[in-house]
């Protein structure tokens, strides 16, 4: 396990997976001042969660966020379809400029695939274009010399993975400020344990249709995976609105009691004055911090949809990159290309 542990793996799990914890743990720390932990176990334990969360992200992201572009003609295509089009046409084949042709005549001598470079499209196409592309990321592979590759790979999915998390995050952080602003101009619901019970149907709701999903082959798994990622946007906002409508907030910053002034002044102990001040500081701060709630819920939302798409718009063009790096670095080595090598262990963007 630890052997096979590369770039990848923190680039594509632990990194967002991290990324989506810290900006979970973001609301909690704002409006109950408990921050992490910093002991080495716990960061440990926080490392074994981000690489698990990393995970469902990258399965769900890779699903609601496919690296297709739309051609002229309205289909969706991979990069490495389009990179081979009219350069007047599609302005994704202006990246190979005048490679494209010599690449397309180097792939027929070395696999017999014709991509056939600035010809119309059509449906054909398609499945030569895609065995073209697996074939000279192999070529890659067994001559070693996929490095960069990789990197664009490994940077386009940490791309894609930072923006799932950073809408995950926006979701949850208009449901809290929602909440916020529900509860200021209504009274509270009764008992507290209705968000929670609303949680847990939620949760339930998300078990059933897992099940469902898994019992019936005919659906497309990909698109399931989509609509569970939505789904799931949709439950965080829910969960924060629960949330900030059930959280004792203050609209005004409260004062301390003179009380507890009096009893600091008396205080003789300088280690006890220094706790006590210091304990009052935390306390004023977290008072502060709760009279701005909302405010602070929506900016933060604001930055995460801003940084979402940014994330979004980078994954995109390193999944270009990624395509256009394969086939120029195949076209520079392929001396002696093998064969008979049809697999791939990665995913074609």
């Amino acid at each position: 396990m630890i052997e096979r542990f590369n770039f990848y793996d923190i680039y594509g799990y632990v990194l967002p997976g991290a990324l989506l914890l810290g900006l979970f743990w973001w609301p909690i720390g704002l409006l109950t001042a408990t921050w992490p932990p910093t002991a080495l176990s716990s960061a440990v334990l926080a490392l074994v969660a981000a690489y698990i969360v990393g995970h469902i992200i990258d399965n769900l992201s890779s699903a609601a966020f496919p690296s297709t572009f739309r051609d002229k003609g309205g289909r969706k295509r991979v990069p490495s379809d389009l990179l081979f089009d009219k350069a007047q046409d599609e302005i994704l084949s202006q990246r190979l400029w005048d490679l494209k042709e010599p690449i397309a005549d180097q792939i027929k001598t070395d696999f017999g695939i014709n991509v056939q470079a600035n010809a119309d499209w059509n449906a054909n196409l398609k499945g030569s274009r895609s065995a073209a592309f697996l074939k000279c990321r192999n070529v890659l592979i067994r001559a070693k010399t996929a490095a960069y590759a990789e990197q664009q790979q490994g940077m386009y999915v940490l791309m894609r993975g930072c923006a799932a998390a950073f809408f995950l995050a926006f979701a949850l952080y208009i449901g809290i400020a929602v909440g916020g602003l529900y509860r200021y101009s209504s009274p509270p619901s009764p008992n507290p344990r209705l968000g929670l019970l609303a949680c847990v149907i939620v949760a339930l709701v998300f078990a059933f249709a897992a099940l469902a999903f898994q019992r019936r082959p005919s659906v497309d798994e990909r698109q399931a995976r989509a609509v569970v990622f939505w789904a799931a946007l949709g439950a965080l906002a829910f969960a924060g609105l629960i949330g900030g409508r059930q959280f004792q907030v203050t609209n005004s910053i409260i004062d301390v009691p003179p009380q507890l002034q009096q009893a600091l002044k008396e205080e003789k102990d300088p280690a006890k004055f220094a706790a006590g001040q210091n304990a009052l500081d935390r306390w004023r701060v977290k008072q502060q911090i709760q009279s701005h709630t909302i405010v602070l819920m929506l900016g933060s939302a604001a930055i995460a949809a801003v940084l979402a798409a940014l994330c979004l718009a980078a994954y995109r063009a390193f999944a270009v990159n990624f395509a256009v790096t394969v086939y120029r670095d195949y076209y520079r080595s392929s001396t002696d290309p093998p064969q008979d090598d049809t697999t791939t262990d990665g995913d074609q963007p």
